[in-house]
């Protein structure tokens, strides 16, 4: 009779291919990382341009290259974005232990980074509306208020990256001690 799929530690999970996927994870982090700080970096070079901008005036040249590059790196922040989330659910299905919890958390830090961003955008607005930092008619907001807004979303990105690292490092990790055992 023909020999079924090889399984490796006894377990029926192909630790391998889980291992693979936490490397896949971990790097994946460290691209949000450097994409969702890019991205803030950009906003916060550009806040004098940005305002400026947003009160009439001329967007000079490292506004419009700051804008250009926010825009490619929003591209490639989706784009990992949704391979982390897939590779997550993918481990969270194939592990077992801490690497399905990893997998269920760098999965679920997705959609809910997402709605702590939104959150965390309208209470800014809130507050630079309420201190004066954007104009409440013309919703025009300042550069001190680019570059706050710059800095809390950093804060952010920092706070989601470390939980789907997290989550990448528990599903790397459970995985190289199965191989190893």
């Amino acid at each position: 009779m023909g020999a079924g799929p090889q399984l490796d530690a006894g377990d029926g999970v192909k630790w391998k291919r889980v291992k693979l996927i936490g490397l896949i994870l971990l790097i994946g982090t460290a691209v949000l990382l450097l994409a969702r700080l890019g991205i803030n970096l950009a906003s916060f070079i550009a806040a004098d341009d940005l305002a400026a901008s947003d009160t009439g005036g001329e967007i000079g040249a490292v506004g419009i290259g700051s804008s250009l590059a926010s825009v490619l790196l929003y591209g490639l922040n989706f784009l990992v974005n949704i391979i982390v989330f897939g590779l997550g659910i993918a481990a969270a299905v194939m592990g077992r232990g801490r690497a399905r919890v990893g997998g269920i958390i760098a999965a679920v830090a997705i959609p809910v980074s997402a709605v702590l961003f939104w959150i965390l955008l309208f209470v800014m607005v809130a507050i630079l509306m309420a201190t004066g930092v954007a104009d409440e008619q013309t919703g025009a907001i300042t550069a001190a208020g680019y570059r706050i807004t710059a800095g809390t979303n950093a804060l952010h990105a920092l706070v989601m990256v470390a939980i789907i690292g997290l989550g990448a490092f528990f599903v790397h990790s459970t995985a190289s001690k199965k191989l190893s055992a």
